[in-house]
Parts: C-alpha cells; sequence; structure tokens
C-alpha cells in the first residue's frame, strides 16, 4: 500500500519506507491529481504549471515531472495515462492501494461519522493543506491551492464542530465543551463555535459562563469586524438572561405588510378554517400542497395569509414575492424565500452536502461569504443548471422538514416568472414524504395564460387548490369600521352608506374611513368619497407634503422596490432632504422598510404616483434610472439586466435596451429559464421591427449577448441581430424538444440572412437546419441543407461551415449504408475540425465514425472511437455529448453481447440524461436498455423501458426510434404469455414500414433479422404442434 499525506507537508510512504519528490513541481502535480481523483488533459495540467512558457515548454516540463514521479515512486504504477489524459491510478487500476488522507479526512468530516471516527479523522490533519508549497510562477495553480487549503481548513473547523455535536448527543457535555472550545482558538470570529458553547454551558446549567461567552463574541465582533452578533447569537444570549430553556423560532409573514396593520382582523372564518383543513392534508399525507388565495385587489388576500400563518407553531415560514417589473429576474420569489430563511434557521444544523450549498449560491451569493471554500460549478451546460438548482431546492426543502414543517408563502402570484413557475412545479411534484405547505396569493385577473394552464394541471393532480376571497358582506364592513374607530352620530346611514360606497372592499373600506375621520365636517353630511381606488389613494397622497410626493414619484418610476442610493442618485436631491420624504413616506404607511430597501405598502399607490407624473417626465427619469443602475452596478450588471432593458426601453433607448435584453435572455437561457429568455429574444425582435433600429451587430459583443456556441459568421464581421436571435429561439425551441417550433424559427434566421445577403449566416443556417431534421429522424431535410450549406461554404471559402456541412452529408451517407463514402466524409471533416483547433466539432466526428464502425462489426474500434468522443466531450465540460457517447458506448456492447458492459454505460448515460432533462438522449438509453434486458431474458424490465422509448419518441415525433422500438416490442410480446400485448407480426411490420420510411439501414436491417427469425421460430413451433394450425 502507498500512502499520500497532504495535510501539512508532503509525505510519500511504501512499505514502510519514505519516497522523495526532488523538486516542488513534481509535488505540486502529484497533489492535483490525487485531490481531484480524475484524468486531466495533458495541455491543460501544462497551463497550470507551466504557464508562463510556450506550450511546447510547458509539454516537455510536464514529461519531465511525470517521469520524476514515477521513477520516485516505482515500482508502484501509481500514474495512469491514455492518450492526452493523466491521472492518479486507484486501486481498480492495478494491484496497489492508494491511501489518501485528504480522502479519509473529508469522508469522515462530510458523513459527520462516529465519534472514534471522527477523532481519527481529526488527529491526521498536521498542518494546511500543502503546507509550505509555494509556487510562485504559476499563478492557476496558486489560486487552486489557496482555494483547496481554505476548504480544508473548514472542514477541519467542521469536524471540530461535528465532534462537538456527537458528543453533545452521546451525553458526554465537558469533552463537548472541549472539542467546542478547540474550535473557537482555530477561528475565533465564528459564531458557530460561540453559539455551541453557549448552548452547552446552558445545559450545563452554568448561566454565567453562557453571558461570559456571549460577551467575548460581541467583543471580538466588535473589535475586528466593527459588527454586532447575528439574531441567533443574541437570541441565546437573551435566553441566558431569562434563564429560560430553548426555544424553537417561529416564522411571521414579513414579504407584505398590510396597509394598516393595527387593525384587528375581521371576519373570514370559513377561509381560515379551509387553510386549517388544507395544512392538516399536507402534514398527513406527507406530500406538498399549493393553496391559491384569489381575489381582486384589496380583498384581503395578503392580511389572510399573515392572519393565518400567525396561528402556526414551531413552523418555518418562509415569504417570496413575484414583481411585475422584474419577470426578467428568473427564481425571484424563491431567492426572497433563501434570503428570508437565513434569519429563521440555522443552516449548519441542515447538513446540506456541498454540492446542493454551491448550487443554491447561484441564487444566494451571500452563502459564499459564510461559506468561501464552496466550489463554484463549472459546468457551462446550461441545461445542466435548471435541474441541479431544482433538486437543490428541493434537498433544502426537505432538510428543513427534518426540523418542523414548512409553510411557503409566495406574494402576487400573478406576476410569476417563468423559471420560478416551473421550480415550483418540480417541487410539489416531487413532494412525496416532504410535508411542505405554500400559500399563494394573486389577482385572477392580473394572470397569464402559462400560469393558468400550470394551475389547471397541478389541480388535475391535486396538487393545487383554490381559495376565492369575496368582498364583505354588511356585517363584517360595519365590524371593520368600528375596528378602525370612526364615530359617528347616526352609525346606522353613515354604515349603510360605507357599504353602499365602497361594495364591501377592505382597501375601499380603510382609504374611505382614515380619509373621514380628518375631515372637519360632520361625516354624515356630504361625504367627499372618490369613486375609484385612484382617487382614493390620490386624497391620501395629499396629506403629505409636495415633496414628500415628488421624490415618491420618482421612486414610483424605479419599481415597486427600491433603494436610497439609486432614488438619491436619481433625483440628485441632498441626502437630508431623500431621508426626510422616505420618513414621512414611512409614517403615512405609503411605504414600509425591507431588507435595506423599501416598497410601496400597495402596488396601486406606485400607480397611481407614477401615472400623475406624465409621459414625457416619466421617460426622461427612466433614462435617469438606467444611468444610476449601471453606475451602482458596475461591478456586476447580470442581477439588473432585465431591469436595464425596462429602464432604456421606457426611456426610448432602444439601442441600449435591446443590448441589456439580449444579456437578460443569455443569463435566463444559462439558468434553463427557456420561457423568459424566449419573451426577451421576442422583445427585441418586436424592438428591431417598430423602432427600425440598425441589424448590425459588432461580432465581439454578439459573442457576449448570445449563449449558444455560433460560429456562424467571417471573423471581425458584423453578424445580424435578427438572424441570431432566430437562431437562439430555434436552438432553444430544438432542445426542449419543440421541433416544429425549432423549424419555424431556423427559416426566420435564414429568410433575414437571405434579406442581408449574408451567405455564411444562411450557412450556418442550413446546418442547423440539417442537424434538426436528424433528430426528426427526416434523412431527406438532412441531406437538403447538409449539400446547401457545403456548397455555400465551399463559395465564401468557410472551412468551419463546410467542414459542418461535410459532417452532415456523412451522416447521410451512413443512414444509406454507404459506409465508405460516410467515414470519408467524417474524416475529411476531422481533419478540418483538427487544424482549426475545434474540439466541440472533432468529438462530433468521433461519435458518427463510432456508428460506422458499430454498422460495420467493428466493435472494438466503435468503442474507441466513442471513448475518443466522450474524452473531448468531458475535457468541453458539454454534459449532453457526455450522455450521447456513454448511450452509443452501451449500445456498441449490447450488439457485442456484452450486458454487463453494455449496462454500465448505459446507466451512466441515463442518470446525466435525467440531469439535463435531455428526451432523445433519454429515449436512445432507454431504447438500448430495453434490447440488453431481452439479451438477458428479462421481458418485464424490457417491457419497461421499451415502453418508455416509445412514449418518449412518439413525444418528439422521431420515426427512427418508433421504428427500432416496435420492433423490440414485436420480441417482447413474442415471448409473452400469448394475446397479452397482441400479435408480435404487427409490432415488427409497423416498425419495419417507419424504418422503410425514414431510410436509415443498419437499424432497418436488425429489425427484419429479428422479424425473420421470429418467423422461423413461429413456423416450426406450428409444424411442431399441428393441431394449432387453422385455428
Amino acid at each position: 500500500m502507498i500512502k499520500i499525506w497532504l495535510l501539512g507537508n508532503l509525505r510519500i510512504e511504501f512499505e514502510g519506507q519514505d519516497l522523495y519528490l526532488p523538486y516542488q513541481k513534481a509535488a505540486a502535480l502529484l497533489a492535483y491529481l490525487a485531490v481531484s481523483g480524475k484524468a486531466h488533459n495533458r495541455r491543460k495540467l501544462a497551463a497550470l504549471l507551466w504557464g508562463n512558457v510556450d506550450d511546447s515548454r510547458a509539454q516537455n516540463s510536464l514529461r519531465n515531472a511525470l517521469f520524476v514521479i514515477r521513477r520516485e515512486t516505482a515500482p508502484v504504477e501509481l500514474l495512469r495515462t491514455e492518450r492526452d489524459l493523466v491521472s492518479l491510478a486507484r486501486s481498480a487500476d492495478n494491484d496497489q492501494t492508494v491511501w489518501l488522507d485528504t480522502a479519509v479526512f473529508q469522508s469522515a468530516v462530510q458523513q459527520k461519522e462516529s465519534i472514534p471516527a471522527l477523532q481519527d479523522a481529526l488527529n491526521l490533519w498536521r498542518g494546511a493543506f500543502l503546507e509550505g508549497l509555494n509556487i510562485e510562477d504559476a499563478p492557476e495553480f496558486e489560486h487552486w491551492l489557496t482555494a483547496t487549503r481554505a476548504q480544508f481548513y473548514r472542514l477541519h473547523q467542521d469536524g471540530w464542530l461535528a465532534l462537538s455535536h456527537a458528543l453533545t448527543a452521546s451525553g458526554q457535555v465537558n469533552e463537548a465543551i472541549e472539542a467546542a472550545q478547540r474550535l473557537l482558538t482555530l477561528d475565533p470570529l465564528r459564531e458557530t463555535s460561540h453559539r455551541q458553547l453557549m448552548r452547552l454551558y446552558l445545559k450545563q446549567g452554568n448561566r454565567s459562563a453562557a453571558l461570559q461567552q456571549y460577551e467575548q463574541c460581541r467583543t471580538v465582533l466588535a473589535e475586528e469586524l466593527g459588527i454586532v452578533p447575528d439574531t441567533r447569537t443574541q437570541a441565546l444570549h437573551t435566553q441566558a438572561l431569562a434563564e429560560e430553556t430553548p426555544t424553537h423560532l417561529i416564522g411571521k409573514v414579513t414579504a407584505v405588510s398590510p396597509i394598516h396593520p393595527l387593525i384587528p382582523f375581521v371576519g373570514r372564518r370559513h377561509e381560515l378554517a379551509e387553510l386549517d383543513q388544507h395544512w392538516q392534508a399536507a402534514r398527513q399525507t406527507q406530500h406538498g400542497r399549493l393553496v391559491l388565495v384569489t381575489g381582486e385587489a384589496g380583498v384581503g388576500k395578503t392580511r389572510l395569509a399573515q392572519e393565518w400563518t400567525t396561528r402556526l407553531r414551531h413552523t418555518y415560514i418562509l415569504n417570496g414575492r413575484c414583481f411585475a417589473a422584474e419577470h426578467s429576474v428568473p427564481y425571484h420569489p424563491w431567492i426572497d424565500i433563501l434570503r428570508a430563511s437565513l434569519t429563521q434557521i440555522d443552516w449548519e444544523q441542515l447538513n446540506l452536502p456541498d454540492l446542493w450549498l454551491a448550487e443554491l449560491a447561484r441564487l444566494l451569493p451571500e452563502l459564499r461569504v459564510q461559506r468561501p471554500d464552496l466550489l463554484v460549478p463549472t459546468t457551462p451546460d446550461p441545461r445542466l443548471i435548471r435541474g441541479r438548482l431544482a433538486e437543490a431546492i428541493r434537498q433544502w426543502l426537505l432538510a428543513i422538514s427534518r426540523q418542523r414543517p414548512i409553510c411557503l408563502i409566495l406574494d402576487d402570484l400573478q406576476w410569476i416568472d417563468r423559471a420560478s413557475m416551473a421550480l415550483l412545479e418540480y417541487a410539489l411534484r416531487q413532494s412525496a414524504g416532504l410535508p411542505l405547505f405554500i400559500l399563494g396569493v394573486q389577482r385572477e385577473a392580473e394572470v397569464d395564460a402559462d400560469w393558468q394552464q400550470m394551475q389547471r394541471l397541478l389541480a388535475r393532480e391535486k396538487l393545487s387548490y383554490r381559495l376565492e376571497l369575496y368582498r364583505f358582506g354588511f356585517p363584517d364592513v360595519a365590524q371593520m369600521a368600528r375596528n378602525i374607530g370612526f364615530q359617528s352620530t347616526n352609525p346606522d346611514a353613515f354604515l349603510k352608506r360605507l357599504f353602499r360606497e365602497t361594495e364591501g372592499n377592505p382597501l375601499f373600506i380603510l382609504e374611505i374611513c382614515r380619509m373621514l375621520q380628518r375631515l372637519a365636517d360632520d361625516p354624515a353630511g356630504e361625504w367627499p368619497i372618490p369613486s375609484t381606488i385612484q382617487g382614493v389613494i390620490r386624497s391620501r397622497l395629499e396629506r403629505v407634503a409636495p415633496e414628500t410626493r415628488r421624490l415618491l414619484a420618482v421612486a414610483a418610476v424605479i419599481g415597486r422596490l427600491f433603494d436610497y442610493d439609486t432614488l438619491q442618485t436619481v433625483t440628485g436631491q441632498p441626502s437630508g432632504a431623500v431621508w426626510a420624504a422616505l420618513e414621512a413616506g414611512l409614517a403615512a404607511n405609503l411605504v414600509q422598510e425591507k431588507s435595506r430597501q423599501y416598497d410601496f405598502t400597495h402596488d396601486k399607490i406606485r400607480a397611481v404616483l407614477a401615472s400623475d407624473l406624465g409621459e414625457p417626465r416619466r421617460r426622461h427619469l427612466h433614462g435617469r434610472i438606467a444611468t444610476a443602475l449601471e453606475t451602482h452596478h458596475a461591478g456586476n450588471l447580470t442581477p439588473v439586466f432585465g431591469l436595464l432593458a425596462h429602464h432604456y426601453e421606457a426611456a426610448g433607448q432602444f439601442e441600449r435596451a435591446r443590448t441589456y435584453a439580449l444579456q437578460a435572455a443569455r443569463r435566463a437561457a444559462e439558468l434553463f429559464a427557456d420561457e423568459d429568455a424566449l419573451a426577451k429574444y421576442e422583445q427585441v425582435l418586436q424592438w428591431s421591427e417598430m423602432e427600425g433600429l440598425a441589424d448590425d451587430l459588432p461580432a465581439k459583443m454578439a459573442a457576449d449577448v448570445f449563449p449558444f456556441y455560433m460560429p456562424n459568421s467571417g471573423a471581425g464581421a458584423a453578424v445580424g441581430v435578427s438572424t441570431l436571435v432566430y437562431t437562439q429561439r430555434g436552438l432553444i425551441f430544438q432542445r426542449t424538444g419543440r421541433y416544429a417550433e425549432a423549424e419555424q424559427a431556423f427559416r426566420q434566421a435564414l429568410a433575414q440572412a437571405s434579406v442581408r445577403s449574408r451567405l455564411d449566416e444562411e450557412t450556418a443556417v442550413h446546418n442547423y437546419l440539417s442537424f434538426l431534421n436528424y433528430l426528426q429522424g427526416n434523412y431527406e431535410g438532412v441531406a437538403k441543407h447538409a449539400n446547401l450549406a457545403v456548397e455555400l461554404a465551399t463559395q465564401i471559402g468557410s472551412r468551419q461551415l463546410l467542414a459542418t456541412g461535410l459532417k452532415n452529408q456523412g451522416i447521410v451517407a451512413y443512414q444509406a449504408a454507404e459506409y465508405a463514402r460516410a467515414l470519408q466524409l467524417y474524416n475529411k471533416a476531422l481533419a478540418m475540425y483538427e487544424t482549426m483547433g475545434d474540439r466541440m466539432g472533432m468529438g462530433a466526428c468521433y461519435n458518427n465514425i463510432g456508428y460506422v464502425q458499430d454498422a460495420q462489426g467493428e466493435y472494438e474500434a466503435a468503442v474507441s472511437s466513442f471513448k475518443e468522443a466522450l474524452a473531448l466531450r468531458r475535457e468541453l465540460g458539454q454534459i449532453e455529448g457526455q450522455a450521447v457517447h456513454l448511450a452509443n458506448i452501451g449500445r456498441v456492447y449490447a450488439h457485442q453481447g456484452d450486458v454487463q458492459q453494455a449496462t454500465y454505460y448505459l446507466e451512466q448515460a441515463y442518470t446525466l440524461g435525467e440531469e439535463i432533462n435531455a428526451a432523445w438522449v433519454l429515449t436512445k438509453a432507454h431504447r438500448t436498455l430495453a434490447l440488453v434486458a431481452i439479451l438477458s431474458a428479462e421481458w418485464e424490465p424490457a417491457l419497461q423501458h421499451a415502453q418508455t422509448a416509445l412514449n418518449l419518441a412518439d413525444e418528439l415525433g422521431n420515426k427512427e426510434d418508433q421504428g427500432s422500438v416496435l420492433s423490440l416490442l414485436g420480441e417482447i410480446a413474442a415471448h409473452w404469455p400469448p394475446g397479452n400485448l397482441g400479435d408480435p407480426a404487427g409490432y415488427f411490420e409497423r416498425g419495419i414500414v417507419l424504418l422503410e420510411e425514414v431510410g436509415e439501414q443498419s437499424e432497418l436491417i436488425r429489425a427484419r433479422e429479428r422479424y425473420a427469425k421470429w418467423q422461423r421460430h413461429s413456423a416450426r413451433h406450428r409444424a411442431e404442434r399441428p393441431g394449432l394450425s387453422g385455428a
């Protein structure tokens, strides 16, 4: 066994003897390979450690370092090399076992193993990771080294905390205190350590020690950071002062306060009882449930939510909110919910794996302040993000639910963005075993068609329920007026008129009563009651000074939420004047403070203020607001791309609005918020058409605002915005299986390129159309567009576009079983891609070459080609491509009859395909898994996989997959009890007809062979049992 210690100075031991590496970069290389645990490309390793020299010298230095490692660690074969890849050999690769202190240490801490295992792991700590190693001329490696040191330093602290918790649970309080004290010596600023000690002292009954510990915490935070302890630490301090036992925090609704929070709640007994029933049902069934409280503006939806949630005990109540102006920010309400949880929940007690914390940090960057060691997800594949974010939220909710039930409040759901809608759907549909209750509040009149459709689907599955709020009847109107405290000399007449004028709308009742209270006249006389809610609000606004109204009107143009800095910059008013206006707005209950921002207490207040400004003034303000946002967010504009597009559009500056809208679309696409991205692209197209914007965009800018790989223009040449936008829409539709819409978008792009007389753009779109036809199984279309692309690419002299066209022509030749020509075309395209250094194109060619070799029965060569493609995709981090190549490797092994190897690769393909929601990859994985089950005579799994594959193929409209699966179903039906699945001949014949229609020869040959084999077997069976013939 060879042992490697990386905590502290590097130490290598084999059979009791220490081994030494003579220079630091060899040690650095060994450590990097050991910790990463995966294979790395030689070129990347050379750049990591020798990036300051040219490529040839760097590669030579890498070879020398690898030679030194092999020489000094002989006879152990510590390194494994395969083509351009280098990795540390594991026990599965040779007869030796490699032991790593970091692996043992990390596993024990993260898994929170037994007390002895944690103690043993902590004893492995000899110092910082690779202590003493310093390589100044390799900045990339130094960056990795710094991050890894921070990661293990944090793990070291987590280990002592985990040990303290474990000792506490086992009743060893004194030992738990010692562990917590050890943790505190490592980082005196970590409040978790102070809180753990305070809890332990209180558990001992040592109130004095707990108070002393708090004072130590308060002092060190004040002196070192200039801050006070957070609310959780303060709560323990309060508990210690009161000598109380620990109590659980109870969540409160804070997303939206009612117009007048002091007025006692009125009526709604039936609605409250119905919410209680839904709450109990969610807890009893252990399944998620959405209850939508609907009704007109001002009817009291949010107030009902607040009143009901005050009844809940020992429940986490978290709030999120949707905004009309912020539709372009994906996941906005979920970001609110995550942020709200920071003040209610001790995340450290959730034991959430770092994998999910890193994903949640995409939406909640402040997590990285508490956990700077979290790795940044590096996958460039936008499709992976959506699935991982959704699963991270689910895992987070599951972790919370283990502590107590969860209630989420989502306000203004009528404005929910598409990405948040998809996440909400996932959370509900994947909520088995999760007592999740979601209370949604929305105005029914403003709900869009997509959200309505989603509600219907969820209701059909009994995941969503509606609770309609109606206006008050006379008794409740009268009670509300009494609660407000209004007095009248003729109360009956007053109340009847109040009911008549307001028609029972609680907001109208409140505003009119508050206005009448300030009148000097007898309220029984003539009432200046506004006829609309706008009039009520204007009357209310007249009570504040003109200066306050003017500043709040500017805030209304900024949006529902606004902050002091933006308001002060836009208005240019002195700081004192701005603060005075905000204080007046707070006093008048027009605005409220929320998380260092300000929020109008009702959106109608904001709307009235903004509408009173007039169009020219609003347009001017929108321009100033956009400039202020650019200034305040200069370091990171990503969160405000959508807002900048909105404000520049309203300012009439459509060129700038378009730039930011394109960037917002890119961000949405990268988060897999496809509907939001499509909506932004549609908006850009409308602006281009209506405002007459120039269609040219510098090529460098195009690379910044479009998410997909698009080599469709000459170097430095301006590109067409409309062409690219239509193409982007086509690619989004294509990756989500909406092929008809994808084709329409590509054809619109083609038309735009033609109008611009841009042959390079036309060529690129023909290549896209060619591949889309391949996904649809339309090989005639593949050939048509591939031939046009080759012709045009040759004409304009674009090797990049020509290589793609040749590759697509090779697909046509392969489909026709012209294997020699297919290989010729693929190899020609491959050579071009290699010359240009296009790794993506090279991977596609190796993949297609593998198909040809598989069809010719050259199985070993096919596996080699697919693995070559797989290595390139892994190097690029392209998840979808990896899934495809893994499925293809499994397919080859299935054709060889190697069930074990086929299953190994297909399961990996299926996992990746499911993770990125790639339906076409899952179709092929299920199809081949059905074949593998047939080879093993496992007929029930075979049927399940085949039926799933057929359903997916039907959804995608892919006739090749449909035909292949039907032929498999024929074979399955032949082995099923007679009649249960129908006549096998029917399946075979339908499959063969579809494959003949498509013209894909290799699958057609296999289907015919299966059919002929079954016919021979059936004939023999009838001959052996003649009594069955002619029945």
